[in-house]
């Protein structure tokens, strides 16, 4: 069974949100009607799944839980089938647009229940894996693609049951940031947060037409990289050098792998040659 919710509908949500033992005459009060189609409201709510029940909201520090812990965990792959085992709640959506048996565009999505301040969204949410440096909308260039985009944007916004959409890791100029600004453009409310360093260096040019592949990265990195340099230096007696390999051979790359797990990596079992999906991926 599924309602169309109007503004008392949403008014008497979130009322009961703020106050799950409020009488049905005073909950009608707040909201403007009489008791009666207010019970028949909230009963009909609560057939239709958008009331699932009533809790008390307990004090944590009276029962002794003082510590807020968050945990952020990362899947190996977002394949439907780990996303089901992992969440099964989790639906996967795929959003694609073709013209005469031609792919222009695709964005792969999760669809899932999650709790923002107390309230119950639905979210969906670009799936984005472990191994991926960025995530993006793919689509053709050219017109082609920005129509594409737009029609992906239109289906979206018909879509229902949604509140949020999130698309982490995305490229600063890309599919993704289009479809943001097809949203913004329909008025709906948009945010932009750099908040994740990428472990891909964009390497740039300095004024003599030498690469500077740490111009992009944090101070800290910066004090971390030349202590490094320093030790190198002692110990094999000639500075460090930048290597450029485009194809690089593949024992080149093994040493690489191994040069990485022979470290704290290693031992944390967080090398890439530490999980075969990991090196099949590099």
């Amino acid at each position: 069974m599924r309602l169309r919710l109007d503004a008392i509908d949403h008014k008497i949500l979130k009322e009961l949100q703020d106050d799950g033992r409020v009488t049905n005459v005073e909950l009608s009060q707040r909201v403007g009607i009489s008791a009666p189609p207010c019970l028949r409201r909230v009963r009909a709510l609560e057939l239709a799944g958008y009331l699932k029940g009533y809790r008390a909201l307990l004090d944590e520090k009276r029962l002794g839980f003082e510590v807020t812990v968050f945990a952020m965990v990362h899947l190996s792959s977002q394949t439907e089938a780990d996303l089901q085992a992992f969440e099964p709640d989790a639906e996967v959506v795929v959003l694609a647009v073709m013209q005469d048996q031609r792919l222009l565009a695709v964005l792969p999505l999760t669809r899932k229940r999650i709790w923002f301040h107390g309230i119950q969204l639905s979210e969906l949410r670009g799936a984005a894996n472990f191994h991926s440096v960025t995530f993006d909308l793919l689509r053709v260039p050219g017109p082609q693609g920005d129509a594409a985009i737009a029609q992906i944007w239109q289906r979206i916004r018909a879509m229902r049951d949604w509140h949020v959409l999130e698309l982490p890791s995305v490229p600063q100029e890309g599919g993704a940031h289009e479809l943001l600004q097809q949203a913004a453009r329909d008025g709906f409310a948009t945010l932009t947060d750099v908040f994740a360093d990428s472990p891909v260096l964009h390497v740039k040019t300095r004024s003599d037409g030498r690469p500077d592949p740490v111009a992009e990265t944090n101070s800290r990195f910066r004090h971390e990289l030349r202590r490094a340099a320093r030790r190198l230096q002692s110990e094999l007696g000639a500075p460090p050098e930048l290597c450029r390999i485009a194809q690089p051979e593949s024992e080149a790359l093994k040493r690489f792998y191994e040069l990485e797990a022979s470290g704290w990596k290693g031992s944390n079992g967080t090398a890439i040659q530490s999980c075969s999906d990991t090196l099949h991926y590099y």
